[in-house]
């Protein structure tokens, strides 16, 4: 029990709380794997893009699979940006969430 209560200090303290409950926890890692997972499928789609770009020879279905990168890119900064925006108005004093958000500026948005 006094393991548990040290182990959720240290885990309120990484979320910017002095305080955090069970809950509070499961729902930051849950929103942090969710924010993760849309940043990297925005990364992915604009390296997929990039590579197409980078052809010599572009073939009218290449052009295709470049305006499909750049909606899974456009769809993907959306829903991580809707995810940050929310755990930054829930954890704003979280050290790692300020991290992989400014990753995501830097990264996505290129606005650092």
């Amino acid at each position: 029990s006094l393991n548990r209560k040290m182990q959720q200090d240290l885990a309120g303290a990484s979320l910017g709380q002095d305080t955090v409950k069970a809950i509070d926890l499961m729902e930051f890692d849950l929103g942090m794997e969710k924010a993760k997972k849309s940043l990297a499928m925005c990364v992915s789609s604009i390296k997929h893009f990039w590579r197409i770009a980078a052809k010599r020879n572009l073939k009218p279905h290449s052009i295709e699979d470049m305006l499909q990168r750049l909606e899974d890119w456009d769809h993907a900064e959306k829903k991580t940006l809707k995810e940050f925006l929310w755990m930054m108005d829930k954890y704003s004093q979280s050290a790692s969430l300020l991290m992989n958000y400014a990753d995501f500026l830097d990264l996505v948005v290129n606005d650092f």
